[in-house]
């Protein structure tokens, strides 16, 4: 197996930026190099980690620096430092710390995972763990797991204990306290790799790339908004040429669309962000405002939803949790109404001042899996629409 490079070397930059590894990655990491310490009873300076899912870095091994390694009694822990890259990350920076142990309980090799001072615990519905869970996702998880099985010893169990002592700190700076999730950080991530998407150098990528669309020909283009619409077009098969991600600046790729003369601009995102730019809202960052569940409860009830469904909507954390409700009192149509929104919302920022044709556009409404949730027109819930973009 061709040893792993250094992250720096793996992940790269764009616009100039640096890429970095998010909270997930760092605490797989931490675990990793504290099982593998405690197997082989040395202390290790640097662990590869596999990043997750089937983007550009999907599979990619990287080298990650393990900052702190010492034996604890019949343990060790390891500590591994965040780096986001040059993205602006309230938890840049942030020790995450993993202290391995095994125990004589007859357990065959089987890992189990602990949450210690500074990770956050859920406490309202609606996230992809249950309420009273430490806030670790289920990517991250995965990672830990996968990272650590190589360590595991038969006729025992490995307990990795995790800990982040600055996150009960940081998570002021999150949106975990409206989130439900309290006395720490969460450990996230779906691709294991943070993009720069908050600055200007990123929004000069997304205009070079509008550029090279347009000077060879394209009078049609996608945009996604992250790794969730990566994901989904990847599925179908379109040319990554056709399509740009524009993170949170959707508002300004839209303008740029509009002037580099494009007649047709389809959308592929996560609800939580479609349901933003329905609102109104083109700069999708989370401290550029909200309206997600305000507005989700407002295409629901335009569907026909009760009263106590509205309210069961606006009480929730966040917009993925409203699925089960939304599809559950067959309230299906509402992501369709959603994405028809989005679609009018889309027309009216890139209908630029003096022009006589404005850019025909659509949405397509992503579950936090990847799956379809609704659209806009109705013909992009069909494969054919996107063949032209293969």
């Amino acid at each position: 197996m061709t040893p792993a490079l250094p992250y720096r070397e793996v992940l790269g930059s764009v616009g100039g930026l640096r890429r970095g590894f998010t909270t997930g990655t760092a605490a797989a990491a931490a675990c990793a190099a504290a099982a593998r310490m405690l197997a082989e009873d040395r202390p290790l300076d640097a662990v590869e980690v596999e990043l997750p899912g089937k983007g550009p870095f999907g599979g990619r091994r990287i080298l990650i620096p393990v900052e702190t390694a010492r034996r604890e009694g019949e343990g060790w822990t390891a500590g591994v430092r965040k780096d986001a890259g040059d993205d602006d990350d309230a938890t840049h920076g942030l020790l995450i710390l993993c202290r391995a142990s095994y125990r004589d309980d007859g357990g065959d090799g089987e890992v189990s995972i602990q949450a210690g001072e500074g990770i956050g615990v859920v406490t309202r519905p609606g996230l992809p763990v249950g309420p009273g869970e430490p806030a670790i996702n289920p990517v991250p998880r995965r990672m830990i797991l996968a990272a650590a099985a190589p360590w595991t010893r038969p006729g025992r169990s490995l307990l990795l204990q995790i800990s982040a002592p600055q996150g009960v700190l940081l998570a002021r700076e999150t949106w975990n306290p409206r989130l439900g999730i309290r006395g720490g950080v969460s450990l996230i991530g779906t691709s294991g790799v943070v993009e720069p998407k908050s600055a200007a150098a990123f929004k000069a990528s997304i205009a070079l790339c509008l550029r090279q669309a347009a000077a060879v020909g394209r009078t049609s283009l996608i945009l996604t908004l992250g790794h969730v619409g990566e994901g989904f077009l990847d599925s179908l098969g379109v040319n990554p040429e056709a399509r740009v991600v524009t993170g949170d600046h959707l508002g300004f790729a839209l303008e740029r669309c509009a002037s580099a003369g494009f007649s047709r601009i389809i959308l592929a995102g996560h609800v939580g962000k479609l349901a933003k730019v329905a609102a109104g809202i083109f700069d999708t960052h989370w401290k550029s405002g909200d309206a997600r569940l305000e507005t989700l409860a407002a295409c629901a009830a335009a569907c026909g939803a009760r009263r106590e469904t509205v309210r069961r909507i606006l009480d929730l954390s966040t917009a993925e949790a409203a699925e089960e409700i939304i599809l559950g009192e067959g309230l299906g149509e509402t992501y369709d109404f959603l994405a028809a929104r989005a679609a009018a919302r889309m027309q009216e920022a890139a209908g630029a001042p003096g022009r006589d044709a404005v850019p025909e556009t659509g949405c397509a409404v992503l579950s936090l899996t990847g799956r379809l949730l609704g659209a806009h027109p109705e013909t992009l819930k069909g494969e054919d629409a996107w063949r032209s973009f293969r």
